[in-house]
Parts: C-alpha cells; sequence; structure tokens
C-alpha cells in the first residue's frame, strides 16, 4: 500500500516553527511530508516543487499568516494565477477565496492591498471575484479610515490614489478579456475590477452623496485620458460611477441630483451633457431597456440635450427614451432637425474643440454592444471594436 502523501504550504519567511511542528506531526503519524524545509537537495525553482509536489498527495495543507503572494523573477504574474482554472476544477474555489479574504483584510497598508490586487486579476474563473473585490474595497477603506482617523477628503483623495494606480496597470490585460469574451448578449459584471469598481463608486457616494460627482469630477474620473487610463477600462468607470449615482438617487430621492444634473446640462459641454443623459436614464432600473419612463422633472434637461446637434449620435441611440417622455415630441423633433441643418450649414461639424461629436451618418446602423454603457470612454482612439 502506497504511503498517504500530504503536502505542507506556506511562505517562505512565514510561521516557520509552525510549519516545521506541523510537518513533524505527520511525519510520525507514517505519512509522507512533503514541505518546504525538504527543498533545499531538490535542484529545481520553487514553483515548479510546490506545483509537482502538490498534484502527487492527497491532501493539502496550508499555513498561513501575513505575507502572501510571489512572481517569479522575469515573471508577470503570480506563481498562483496559472492554477486559478484547476482550483475552481477541484472545487477548492471557497478555500482560496477564505485565505485571499483574510489576508486582504489583514493587510495594514494600501499599498500591500494594491499588491494583493493584482495577484487576484483572472480570479473570475473561480467564481469569486465579487466577494474578493468587496473584501478589497472594504479593507482599502478600513486601513485608509485608521490613517487618518476619519473618512474625509483627504482619506477618499488617498484610497482614489491607489484605485487608479490599478486602473492604470490594467489596461492591457482589460483589452485581452474584452477581445477573448466577445461581445455578449447582454451586459453584466464579469471581471474582478468591474467589482473592484463598483463596490469602491458605492462607498465613495454613500459617504458623500451627489457631492461624489465633483470629487471624482475634480480628479479627471470622467476624463480618463488624461490618467492615461483607456478603453475599456474607462468605459468601465464612467458607468460604476454613473450607476453608483443614480442607484442613490432611486433611495433618496434628492433634488441636489436634479440641480446636478441640470447644471451639467446648463454647462453647454457635451461630454457633460452626456454624462447628464445616463444619470437621468438610469434614475430608473432600466433593465436593458433604451426607452423607459423617468421622473417628469427631467423632461426641460432632456430637450436641452435633445436639442443638441453635437449629441446627434447619443440622442439616436436613446431615441425611444426622448420620445416616451418629451411632450409636443412632433415639435420638438421638428426643431432638432433643424438646429441639425443649421449645424451642418455653419461648419461647426468640421471643427475641433475638446468636447464636439461629429454628427453620425443617419444611413449607418450601429451594432449594439453593451459593453459601451458608459459616457465617452468606447470612443478611446476613435474606433470601435468589430
Amino acid at each position: 500500500m502506497e504511503p498517504f502523501r500530504v503536502f505542507v504550504s506556506s511562505t517562505s519567511r512565514d510561521l516557520m516553527a509552525e510549519r516545521k511542528a506541523v510537518a513533524a506531526m505527520l511525519t510520525k503519524s507514517e505519512w509522507l511530508v512533503t514541505a518546504m524545509e525538504h527543498w533545499d537537495a531538490i535542484p529545481s525553482d520553487a514553483t515548479t516543487v510546490s506545483v509537482d509536489g502538490v498534484s502527487k498527495c492527497n491532501v493539502f495543507v496550508g499555513i498561513y499568516g501575513s505575507r502572501y503572494g510571489f512572481i517569479p523573477p522575469g515573471g508577470g504574474t503570480s506563481i498562483t494565477e496559472p492554477y486559478y482554472p484547476a482550483i475552481a476544477k477541484e472545487s477548492l474555489s471557497a478555500y482560496f477565496l477564505y485565505i485571499a479574504r483574510r489576508l486582504i483584510r489583514q493587510a495594514a497598508h494600501n499599498q500591500e492591498v494594491l499588491k494583493s490586487m493584482h495577484y487576484l486579476n483572472r480570479c473570475e474563473v473561480m467564481g469569486v471575484a465579487e466577494e474578493l473585490a468587496l473584501a478589497t474595497v472594504e479593507a482599502l477603506f478600513s486601513n485608509i479610515k485608521q490613517h487618518f482617523g476619519e473618512l474625509n477628503e483627504a482619506a477618499f483623495k488617498s484610497t482614489l490614489r491607489v484605485i487608479l494606480d490599478y486602473l492604470r496597470a490594467s489596461g492591457k490585460q482589460a483589452k485581452d478579456e474584452y477581445a477573448a469574451r466577445g461581445v455578449p448578449k447582454a451586459w453584466d459584471r464579469v471581471f474582478y475590477r468591474e467589482w473592484v469598481l463598483r463596490f469602491f463608486c458605492v462607498r465613495v457616494v454613500r459617504l458623500w452623496g451627489v457631492d461624489a460627482y465633483q470629487m471624482l469630477a475634480a480628479h479627471n474620473w470622467y476624463q480618463p485620458e488624461k490618467l492615461d487610463i483607456v478603453w475599456p477600462v474607462s468605459v468601465e468607470m464612467h458607468r460604476e460611477a454613473n450607476f453608483a449615482l443614480s442607484d442613490w438617487y432611486r433611495r433618496e430621492k434628492s433634488d441636489s441630483y436634479l440641480k446636478l444634473i441640470q447644471q451639467l446640462v446648463n454647462n453647454r459641454n457635451s461630454r457633460d451633457r452626456e454624462i447628464a443623459l445616463y444619470l437621468i436614464r438610469h434614475s430608473m432600473a432600466t433593465h436593458g431597456q433604451r426607452g423607459l419612463a423617468v421622473d417628469s422633472d427631467f423632461a426641460p434637461m432632456l430637450e436641452q440635450i435633445f436639442l443638441d446637434p453635437r449629441l446627434s449620435r447619443i440622442v439616436e441611440r436613446f431615441y425611444e427614451l426622448f420620445r416616451i417622455n418629451l411632450w409636443d415630441f412632433e415639435n420638438i423633433e421638428q426643431r432638432r432637425e433643424k438646429n441639425l441643418a443649421d449645424w451642418t450649414k455653419s461648419g461647426e461639424r468640421s471643427r475641433k474643440p475638446g468636447s464636439k461629436l461629429k454628427k453620425p451618418d443617419a444611413k449607418l446602423k450601429k451594432p449594439d454592444d453593451p459593453f459601451w454603457v458608459g459616457v465617452k470612454g468606447h470612443r478611446d482612439k476613435g474606433k470601435r471594436r468589430k
């Protein structure tokens, strides 16, 4: 009968005494133990030995403290990441979630949390992305509250820097993920990064209400190209901030939300008016619909957006929203057509101020792409995905 094999695992500098004690106890039970102490005589690297050892053992014993993660020299990912599919296949996702969540909460500083965020990329295959993202954001705010003593504007700025650093570093991976996934039939959050953005934006809006918009906008959240953040992460940023703000409005029904949208519309800036449109649209649960009835208080703002010739593309995309919510729609539509004609004749279409949008070809049928639920991020590089 072959001996019962046990693999005892921990990081090399963590809990050395405990690891030796566990290995010794298992050895007394006449089990064949593989532990880090046995590796000095093995002419191979730690990654190869770990994977090979685990695959040959009947039982895996993990001992974890405050250290976690390892990226081999010259490697771009944690040694654990390539084995996420195997973890899921062996039904060990709950075990991984327990360990990872515990270690994230033990991270004393947000730079340590940031490092763990990179280790958790591609964890979606294990079905624990949402839970890990929630633990991540909770740890970020918990650490920063301990540092500043309260969740004030300085705490917000510090946490935002961590989030932006993570997003900047995630650009290439995000493009690869979207390319591999293709265009889904219906949008839903999938990636760990999306859930991090979701919980971060929700937390900020719950703390500061509608003022969260100005706090984010002041740091170029709605102009991510200034932060060296590109599509598709830029779209995710817009989308989750808009969702968080509109979710807050549906709960609070605050006039401050209406005032924010009116201010954005009155700015006469096409970027701000696009943001206003999305905030109006998501003031009701859309369930994927492009046309739905919203509060009548938004009608005057929708009319201004509808009549703005620079916004012809987004107006055509959500045409039913305007048709349903604008009184005397036929007359307003005639005014819009006149505005478009005057705008074309004036030559403003050829001008390139930063926020101007080109009038689309009316004959061009645009594909439905649920990834484009956002404001301007989908126009990064001036290209759309086929």
